[in-house]
């Protein structure tokens, strides 16, 4: 039996999912938006411009688990 991922990487796994679902989002947007202007970032994120209206957008980022104790 295979071992069951931890709570992190079901997180992980499901922001990916949700990105790319946004990221599908986004990509209709522009095809919609002849006015709309894309660029990738350095990180692989990607910002969106429409005339004075700059979304950002960049994909999640796993976390070292040390980052999240508290106390």
């Amino acid at each position: 039996m295979a071992p069951r991922p931890c709570g992190r990487r079901i997180l992980f796994e499901a922001a990916g999912t949700s990105f790319a679902f946004i990221a599908d989002v986004l990509a209709t947007l522009v095809t919609a938006a002849p006015s709309a202007e894309v660029s990738t970032g350095r990180q692989g994120g990607s910002t969106v411009r429409i005339s004075d209206a700059p979304p950002v957008f960049s994909g999640p980022r796993e976390t070292a688990p040390e980052i999240w104790h508290i106390g």
